[in-house]
């Protein structure tokens, strides 16, 4: 089993595993290959001078956006040889033409070209120093069955104070707090880790190995490693911090703090790394946008098209009123605050991949010259129906792949379909992305307006079977009708799908659901905030305090008690109306005021708020200003996209502490207004607001304390 590929000096090192548990390491060299799309005959005649002494031909290749071109297919005798010409040329013959497949990293380019993966079986015939002479893949890589060799895992998690002191580890869930070096040393040769797992520690890590002799991160080649600054990034309108890659020789780093989810394990390691052809290293060192990008570029490699270099195809000229018919993102009904009954809640299964395998939307598939029909609805944009796109390729393998995982409801099956639905999110918002490889903001564009034009047909689907739309957004549809059922919403999602054609499951059936206008303006509705019981007795919530990270566990815990009280209410009920919402909120101020009077004993973990860093300076004197600059003071040196926990000491004067320097001393007066406010948000749509509190609590006698709960109830 092939499990790593990395190069080193001037050759390919292949990292394979026997069927005995042995590590066999052999060579293999690599003729890197670039082409050349010169602009005109005096930049071809400047070309061919570059790159005399190499192989160079002239052929015709199949671009993106222009059809066949001919360009100069230049191959570079060896690996050191292409590393030190190749800037020379990208600078020469900068404004004289395109450079092609020239950014691809080697390691991808050596799997693409022998049709390897890791993690896959491969057929291997080499010599006794272990160079080879012939390999290729003995199994089927888009099998949706495949066996992976055993792997020895060390999860490792370092504890260190704030000068980057190392007082403790957790290794593989035991505590080691004494003779750290020694016994870490022990057990890190006794199990010799093939994975070495951490959580944005790198520089944790290499500080650790440095202290210990006798043992090495790396299997092959020096063990010489240096830490680099990490770097930020946005994601869906969120900064991240990633730290840069640091890539091992013979073992498995995975960062697993480098990943957008949470539930990335090594199940999802393997999936992405043999359905993308990555590294498996860069597969958990990077984004899920990066691994599209691979898997894009091998589907347009297998298809014999270019691969830009550096940035893909700009956007096309446009009138100003063409940016505006095209360009209007997605389709957003906004909710009918209140509660509502028999609400049925209907998503489209992967709807934008859907789209764009339905439609054929790719960049080389955009303005053919063999279909001459009618463009996509809301745009000048026609695509071809004949031959099948780039991108609707890639999008067809991975809903097949995730189809099928999640049919078998297995967590292992369960964490690469989650992967892969990362995959599938991403591929939408990577059409537009600067440094796309293959894509174009105009397919971008296109899914959008079909997007549109597929949710304004379900509602008129809907609206025409005497269903009342009370919310629609993206790819779900909120419909009501008395007395629905699992028929009548089968029915429905039959009757959407032959209107659209495309996919949608029928997600949820509530007894009831309630949709929340904002905390700042009660008459504004806010879409995809509200909280609902299904028919099962699954509490449902989005868009309120428990889900979101900005509060603290103590506003957290007073909602979790509040929503299981409504869960109650619903079993009791059955069916719940406004008044009995009016008669909670009485029966309920209770619960409020002993979370207020459990003030008095709040520890820090309850007061804890945890926001992320989103700029490198700010102009307000916020949290993250204050509490980043003071960092700064100390050393520590926080980046975008990095968090930081803290506690509100006076929020009048904007003095904050961090989390970890709380002495008792907090702002009681804001955090009585957060809970208030977190207390009154879920009566909003029935008439109550913050006045309704205090009333409340000032007519209300003292209550005996109780304890706060620790354990809120399982909410969706």
């Amino acid at each position: 089993m092939l499990l790593d590929v990395f190069i080193n000096e001037d050759s390919v090192v292949l990292w394979c595993r026997d069927e005995a548990g042995h590590d066999r390491f052999f060579l293999d060299t690599i003729q890197p290959h670039v082409y050349f799309q010169p602009r005109d005959d005096s930049s071809l005649r400047l070309a061919s001078r570059l790159f005399k002494g190499l192989e160079v031909q002239t052929i015709s290749k199949r671009h993106l956006s222009q059809g066949e071109v001919r360009v100069l297919s230049i191959t570079f005798p060896s690996i050191s040889s292409f590393k030190q010409r190749f800037p020379a040329f990208e600078q020469g013959l900068s404004g004289y033409g395109i450079f092609h497949d020239s950014d691809l990293a080697l390691e991808e380019r050596y799997l693409f070209d022998k049709g390897l993966a890791p993690f896959c079986k491969v057929s291997i015939d080499a010599d006794e120093q272990g160079r080879v002479q012939s390999i290729h893949a003995a199994e089927d890589l888009l099998a949706l069955e495949y066996e992976v060799l055993p792997l020895r895992i060390l999860s490792l998690r370092i504890n260190a104070n704030r000068q980057g002191t190392i007082t403790s580890l957790v290794c593989n869930g035991e505590m080691i707090e004494e003779d750290i070096i020694k016994r870490f040393s022990e057990l890190y040769l006794s199990l010799n880790p093939d994975i070495i797992s951490i959580n944005n520690q790198q520089e944790l890590l290499l500080r650790l190995f440095a202290q210990c002799e006798g043992i090495r991160l790396n299997r092959y080649g020096d063990d010489a490693h240096r830490h680099k600054q990490g770097y930020s990034f946005f994601s869906y309108g969120i900064r991240y911090f990633r730290e840069s890659p640091l890539y091992l020789q013979g073992r498995l780093l995975v960062n697993s703090g480098s990943s957008l989810d949470d539930n990335f394990t090594l199940s999802s390691l393997i999936e992405g790394s043999r359905t993308c052809r990555m590294r498996s290293q860069m597969v958990a060192s990077h984004s899920v946008g990066r691994a599209v990008t691979n898997l894009l570029g091998w589907q347009a490699r297998q298809d014999g098209y270019l691969l830009p270099h550096k940035v893909g195809i700009y956007e096309r000229l446009k009138t100003f009123g063409d940016l505006i018919e095209c360009d209007r993102g997605a389709l957003t009904v906004e909710p009918r605050v209140g509660l509502h009954h028999d609400v049925a809640e209907l998503d489209f299964v992967s709807m934008y991949p859907s789209i764009i395998s339905e439609y054929n939307l790719s960049p080389e598939t955009l303005f053919c010259a063999c279909c001459d029909h009618a463009p996509v609805v809301g745009t000048p944009y026609r695509f071809c129906s004949k031959v099948k796109g780039i991108v609707p390729k890639v999008c067809d393998l991975l809903m097949k792949r995730r189809a099928y995982f999640k049919s078998k409801k297995d967590h292992l099956s369960k964490s690469k379909a989650d992967y892969i639905k990362w995959l599938l999110v991403v591929i939408f918002g990577f059409q537009a992305y600067r440094n796309k490889k293959v894509g174009c903001i105009e397919v971008h564009e296109a899914i959008n307006a079909l997007a549109r034009d597929t949710l304004m047909r379900s509602i008129r689907v809907a609206e025409g079977l005497d269903y009342e739309v009370v919310h629609a957004i993206v790819d779900s549809l909120y419909v009501k009708k008395k007395g629905i059922d699992e028929r009548q919403a089968e029915s429905l999602r039959q009757a959407i799908t032959r209107e659209t054609r495309l996919p949608i499951e029928v997600k949820a059936l509530y007894q009831f659901i309630t949709f929340l206008p904002s905390t700042v303006n009660p008459a504004q509705p806010v879409p995809s905030s509200y909280y609902g019981v299904s028919d099962t007795g699954v509490v449902k919530v989005r868009g309120i305090e428990i889900r979101k990270r900005k509060f603290p566990p103590i506003v957290k815990n007073l909602q979790a008690e509040l929503i299981e009280r409504i869960n109650t209410l619903v079993k009791e009920r059955r069916r719940v109306n406004e008044d009995d919402f009016r008669e909670l909120f009485e029966g309920s101020i209770g619960v409020l005021k002993n979370h207020l009077a459990a003030l008095e004993y709040a520890t820090a973990d309850d007061l804890t708020i945890k926001v992320r860093i989103g700029k490198e300076r700010y102009k307000v004197d916020c949290a993250q200003k204050i509490l980043s600059e003071r960092l700064r003071n100390q050393g520590v040196l926080l980046q975008p996209g990095q968090s930081v926990r803290y506690i509100i000491e006076d929020a009048d004067s904007s003095r904050y502490v961090l989390a970890d320097e709380f002495c008792g001393k907090f702002d009681k007066a804001k955090y009585t207004q957060l809970l208030k406010m977190a207390f009154v948000h879920l009566f909003l749509p029935f008439g109550i607001d913050e006045n309704s509190v205090d009333e409340a609590l000032c007519g209300q006698q003292r209550l005996m304390l109780a304890p706060l709960p620790h354990s809120p109830a399982q909410i969706y």
